[in-house]
């Protein structure tokens, strides 16, 4: 569905979390993971740092929050500036969080990375844990799913042909020029980070990679 899938190599998470995160320290990171031959280098995304969290870390009950998202770079930012330090890895989001985001709005940030970059994002999505930072960006909760349906679509109609128009339960879009296009055709390759019985039938519907994130072996075969 997306655009020419690489060979994987070994990837690499970039210094995102925690106070330690210097431009120096970033810049250093990119350079050598590049010298040094790996393939790819990644981001995530978190908004803050709740005191008293509504929901477990990763949806797992008991697990309190890392302390090293207290502080959490954003993720297209960070990228971008990965994008400059570097020329060959590809540059991936795993994962910006569905929720989080609008079909135009994030069509034209990742379509400007990846011309800026010579074509080299994976936009990975999925549909995250934090029921605190989903309402912070006024977004239901319970409707995470049903949207990341929709976003999916209506990003590939933005990064399609002119005129876009788009009309969905959650997103409107009249017919409108919608530009840069993704260096990459049709789009970037599509990463799912979700794994539940309902994102696995999302993924096989509308993504090209999954990154299962957790399990087993034997659980990711079957």
């Amino acid at each position: 569905m997306g655009g020419p899938l690489r060979t994987f190599g070994v990837g690499l998470t970039l210094p995102q979390l925690g106070e330690h995160v210097t431009r120096e320290a970033v810049r250093a990171f990119c350079e050598s993971s590049e010298a040094l031959g790996f393939a790819s280098l990644w981001v995530q995304e978190h908004l803050f740092f709740a005191l008293e969290p509504s929901a477990p870390y990763a949806a797992r009950p008991g697990m309190p929050v890392p302390e090293a998202y207290r502080t959490t770079y954003a993720p297209l930012e960070l990228l971008s500036m990965a994008a400059a330090w570097t020329e060959h890895v590809a540059l991936g989001t795993g994962i910006l969080v569905g929720g989080y985001h609008r079909p135009v709005e994030l069509a034209q940030r990742l379509a400007t990375v990846d011309r800026l970059s010579n074509g080299r994002v994976i936009a990975g999505l999925s549909v995250g844990w934090s029921k605190d930072e989903h309402d912070q960006m006024d977004v239901a909760f319970t409707t995470r799913g049903r949207r990341m349906d929709e976003l999916v679509r209506a990003l590939q109609a933005c990064w399609g042909p002119d005129p876009v128009s788009f009309d969905g339960e959650f997103f409107q879009i009249p017919p409108s020029i919608i530009s840069p296009k993704p260096l990459q055709q049709p789009h970037p390759p599509l990463l799912s980070g979700m794994r539940s019985p309902a994102g696995l039938r999302r993924t096989a519907a509308l993504f090209d990679i999954w990154n299962p994130a957790s399990g087993s072996v034997a659980q990711l075969a079957a």
